[in-house]
């Protein structure tokens, strides 16, 4: 099936917010800061101590999937005879994309080294199984640099689909007729895919066509009903990682009944146990940074070994704290107790203290 396009934008981002009360804020990945300010009072030393994290988090986080499948491509660029006019010049392939769609089935995508194909015949290719350069022609005759492994999709990138101008691509389906499958290798792509959007490109059209060999289409399996589906009929489409399924816009979403579908296909192979993995990656949770009021003295301590974290200070006098104001503390860092530990004087001055990465 042919997909063309109109038009897609949004991006959607929270921003943790710092209040009077310098609050904690978890699951953020920037560094974590200390703040204690000496309340001067006749005989008395108070220490207000609160930590606090500055970051943005993207909404609409979901949890890791398991990726214990996948799916390989084998990409071919269509080149005139002399090879000197080619499809996708810049080789443009939207991996990152592709696997945070195809997650959501636990379904990670490869794509091997790039070949090429010269022939001016299938530059230009046709959507009519009877023209001399039908798709048909191309992806199921041999002798059309497609792999040797029947498993590997192959995915050819064409100048254009039928002469037209938006036409994005067009791929053989695959189908599960009442209970036996029924599969076909095949996909093209063609330039207006990655003019989309002004050139940021249709960024999950590797997404969607493959999905047509993994038996998916825009009228079963739920695709019909949900606006955001991968395998929705019209646009907009997203131009960018940040717009596709969990986050922003939400686009490339798939239904429970699309991720059984797609999975009982034999192009998507079992990983073994080895090389299984959770998309996204756990994220690494920055150490804490704890204060406490020693006679005379200020205890900073975090989890031993934190690698990469060094201790820093500012003076909330200036106008450059939180810029450019932080200096590494000089003072010597022990380890006892399975905790990195720096002693230091009070002073009469407010301070801050962060564990910061560089």
């Amino acid at each position: 099936m042919l997909k063309t396009f109109p038009y897609a934008h949004a991006v959607n981002l929270k921003r943790c917010p710092l209040d009077s009360r310098w609050t904690f804020c978890r699951g953020c990945r920037v560094s974590t800061e200390a703040r204690i300010m000496n309340d001067i009072a006749p005989g008395s030393i108070g220490f207000r101590i609160a930590a606090t994290l500055l970051c943005f988090v993207l909404a609409n986080s979901a949890s890791a999937y398991l990726i214990d499948k996948r799916v390989t491509i084998q990409p071919i660029v269509m080149r005139s005879t002399d090879g000197s006019i080619a499809a996708n010049p810049q080789v443009e392939i939207f991996e990152a994309e592709t696997d945070k769609i195809w997650a959501q089935a636990g379904i990670d995508f490869e794509f091997l080294p790039v070949v090429y194909y010269d022939n001016n015949l299938y530059t230009n290719v046709s959507t009519d199984i009877f023209e001399p350069n039908s798709f048909y022609s191309l992806a199921l005759d041999p002798g059309h640099r497609q792999s040797a492994n029947p498993l590997v999709i192959n995915l050819w990138f064409v100048r254009t689909i039928d002469g037209s101008a938006t036409a994005s691509g067009y791929s053989l389906q695959s189908k599960d007729n009442f209970g036996t499958l029924i599969e076909r290798n095949g996909v093209s792509i063609a330039d207006p895919a990655f003019a989309y959007g002004g050139g940021a490109g249709m960024r999950d059209i590797f997404a969607y066509e493959v999905g047509r060999n993994l038996g998916l289409d825009s009228g079963t399996s739920g695709a019909s009903s949900d606006p955001n589906n991968l395998m929705k009929s019209s646009g907009p489409y997203p131009t960018s990682i940040t717009n596709i399924y969990p986050d922003g816009a939400a686009y490339g979403h798939l239904t429970s009944e699309q991720v059984e579908m797609a999975r009982r296909f034999s192009f998507a192979v079992s990983l073994p146990a080895a090389q299984q993995y959770s998309y996204p990656p756990p994220a690494t949770t920055p150490p804490t940074l704890s204060i406490a009021a020693v006679p005379d003295e200020i205890s900073l301590s975090w989890p031993y070994p934190s690698s990469g974290y060094v201790l820093q200070e500012a003076d909330l006098a200036t106008s450059e704290f939180f810029t450019n104001g932080w200096q590494n503390v000089a003072e010597p860092v022990t380890g006892t107790n399975g905790a990195n530990r720096v002693i230091l004087p009070i002073w009469p001055a407010a301070r801050a203290f962060r564990l910061y990465k560089p």
